[in-house]
């Protein structure tokens, strides 16, 4: 009859209705969550990035101070053992306390003429990048293994100026357990993953369990040429993450970026992917990037559970009206 047919057309309409309304609120609750996934990550990321830069001036800045001392622009100028033992006074205290393992000088070939370490004495790191920019003039700083003490180490060297000229090199190694501390406890961890790496995008620092110093992605050939000449990461294969859209924003990075990414490798299955939020963040000035790894799928996962009660309230009405 007629009437059966309303009933029947209008029972479908208001199905349809619900099912694009469900759809609708679904995907609106999506872009809201993420959005707010992205906004609460990316504060946290910013933060960490922060303590991270204010932790690393501080050898940068005494480094800086050292190359001003006359003590040390003499002894580079002379290396007189009268001006050594002037120089050493002048560098010991800087090994108490403060995550040092050494302090050294570096005269202007890259020979290292006076060290609190005795080690490195008359070994030559002209092939280090801290040495030839500050040869340059100008502060710099890296992570690289010691190819003497086989222990990695962050590096920062400021050039020694007198009238001008450089006559050498101050370096500060500073142990990476003082970095490690501060990612320790890491609000980072709250929201997935992170993973501290250098300007090549090789990871230094992650508390993913991954293979010493893989690279976020496939290096490009120029950069892994520059890690073999220096000798940064020696008998270590660098080899590739699964984060290729990160090593991207590494190798062209211009402002904090975040990516939605779907990655294979964290699926529970082997042909599942999960959703990830992938943030990039510069730390400061220097050659480092903050990276973290969040998921959507959990978001996701818990909308759905909001989504499905709604639903079968809706259908039940509709059924039983």
């Amino acid at each position: 009859s007629l009437k059966s047919k309303v009933i029947s057309i209008n029972f479908v309409v208001q199905i349809l209705f619900i099912l694009v309304l469900l759809y609708i609120l679904n995907n609106i609750s999506k872009q809201t969550f993420t959005t707010m996934k992205k906004e609460s990550t990316a504060a946290i990321i910013q933060g960490q990035a922060r303590e991270l830069e204010f932790a690393l001036s501080r050898p940068m800045h005494e480094a800086e101070e050292l190359a001003k001392q006359e003590e040390i622009q003499s002894y580079l100028i002379s290396e007189s053992k009268a001006n050594a033992q002037k120089s050493m006074s002048t560098l010991e205290p800087f090994m108490i306390g403060t995550g040092y393992s050494n302090v050294y000088l570096m005269d202007k070939n890259g020979l290292v003429s006076l060290s609190i370490d005795p080690s490195f004495l008359n070994s030559n790191f002209s092939y280090r990048d801290y040495f030839t920019k500050a040869i340059a003039g100008n502060s710099h700083m890296q992570i690289a293994f010691g190819t003497l003490t086989k222990i990695p180490g962050y590096y920062f060297s400021a050039p020694v100026r007198v009238d001008d000229n450089v006559v050498g090199v101050v370096v500060i190694k500073l142990d990476t357990a003082y970095i490690e501390n501060i990612l320790k406890d890491s609000p980072t961890k709250t929201i997935g993953h992170y993973f501290l790496t250098d300007e090549n995008g090789v990871v230094v620092s992650s508390d993913k369990e991954i293979e010493p110093y893989q690279s976020l992605g496939q290096l490009q050939s120029d950069k892994q040429e520059r890690i073999r000449k220096e000798r940064i990461f020696e008998g270590f294969g660098l080899k590739p993450l699964q984060y290729q859209i990160a090593q991207d924003v590494v190798d062209n990075y211009k402002e904090p970026v975040t990516l939605e990414y779907m990655d294979h490798e964290d699926g529970e299955e082997e042909d599942e992917y999960e959703l990830e939020l992938i943030q990039v963040h510069r730390v400061g000035s220097y050659p480092f990037y903050l990276v973290t790894e969040s998921s959507l799928d959990s978001i996701f996962g818990q909308i759905n559970l909001m989504i499905w009660p709604i639903a079968f309230l809706l259908l039940g009405s509709v059924f039983i009206g």
